[in-house]
């Protein structure tokens, strides 16, 4: 039999485990993560403090959602941070953007 009529033998490839090995310890999702984009309107910012409260309800819907693992964003930086830190944070780093 030629070499390129030759089957892979049916035993899981170290991929294959490792991914089951993931899944297993509910760690799949940080090999496949979902990005998502957030824009503003043409010539607007997106963490404005307009727009902040909005982007913190959606990250706070987010980390809710029992199949996400972990988020990361802007109003994600510190685990407990209230939406009044994310304000003073913002503002005070402003004129380093």
């Amino acid at each position: 039999m030629p070499a390129w009529a030759r089957v892979a033998p049916a035993t899981p490839s170290r991929f294959t485990r490792g991914m089951t090995l993931l899944r297993g310890m509910n760690l799949l999702g940080l090999l496949t993560p979902v990005e998502i984009v957030v824009s503003a309107p043409a010539g607007g910012e997106a963490l404005a403090p307009e727009r902040r409260p909005a982007l913190l309800a959606f990250s706070s819907r987010l980390r809710r959602d029992s199949r996400v693992a972990m988020v990361q964003s802007p109003v994600d930086l510190v685990d407990g941070w209230v939406p009044d830190q994310y304000q003073v944070f913002y503002k005070m780093a402003a004129p380093f953007w």
